[in-house]
């Protein structure tokens, strides 16, 4: 017999003081765009207060990640399991390659994106160059450019986000190549995708179990989780199903009459 399980992993946290006004509907999940090249133009303010314009900070294969600062749920997971497998990686940082960290979230200030990265840096070590790792800010126009430019989906829940997790793996230039998903990462896995990326190489997406990230007040909480129930339900009702199409009593074949 075969056992089938889905699991669904949900976390929570509260971190917001301002509060964006809840979007009903919508997606969490990340539509993968393979080969787009990311638009030019897009203005994000970094941890010193300069605006910083994204093409500018691309010039080498690029880790981009997109989370919100004050998430203490799967953003900080990833950008923690992330800042791990960085140091394990045996190409260099800011020679190889660069990370950018850019926060979905409009509310969120340079000070804020200042901590963040403050906190990541004693993960990576003292080695680990700071000015190869950009934690950026923006507005809601930048923001949507850039999230529509990479697939990733939001929704907004009493000034809290529902949302996939994935890291973006950029070729020199902006274009991307790869989407590495979940929140944790081998640096095998890393390692392979930037030295494709730093050759314009589109590569295979690295799949992982679906990860959302739910950081919800308690009330928004419920709801999440009721979202969550229900994809569950859906899931378990389908494995039950092939389950049973699995197991089912099989009717032996009727031996051939010998006589003609």
């Amino acid at each position: 017999m075969f056992w089938l399980s889905a699991i669904v992993v949900a976390r929570w946290g509260v971190c917001h003081e301002n509060e964006a006004p809840p979007v009903p509907g919508g997606r969490a999940d990340i539509e993968e765009k393979l080969g787009t090249q990311l638009p030019a133009g897009m203005m994000f303010t970094d941890t010193d207060g300069t605006p910083r314009r994204l093409e500018t900070l691309l010039a080498r294969p690029t880790v981009l990640v997109l989370v919100y600062y004050c998430c203490t749920a799967e953003c900080s997971t990833v950008l923690d399991n992330l800042a791990t497998t960085l140091r394990d990686l045996p190409q260099k940082p800011g020679r190889d390659y660069n990370v950018v960290v850019v926060s979905f979230d409009i509310t969120e200030t340079p000070e804020v994106a200042r901590r963040k990265k403050d906190s990541i840096m004693q993960v990576l070590g003292a080695t680990f160059p700071s000015d190869a790792v950009q934690f950026l800010v923006g507005n809601q126009e930048n923001i949507d450019a850039l999230t529509a430019a990479t697939g990733f989906h939001t929704i907004s829940l009493d000034g809290q986000f529902i949302h996939s997790t994935a890291l973006i793996i950029l070729a020199p230039g902006g274009r991307i190549v790869r989407y590495v998903h979940g929140s944790q990462y081998l640096p095998s896995e890393l390692s392979v995708a930037v030295s494709e990326a730093a050759t314009n190489k589109t590569g295979v997406s690295v799949r992982r179990m679906l990860s959302y990230c739910f950081s919800t007040d308690p009330a928004g909480r419920h709801r999440a989780l009721n979202l969550l129930r229900l994809g569950g339900v859906g899931v378990t009702v389908g494995l039950l199903i092939l389950v049973a199409f699995l197991l089912r009593p099989r009717r032996k074949p009727q031996p051939k009459d010998g006589g003609g």
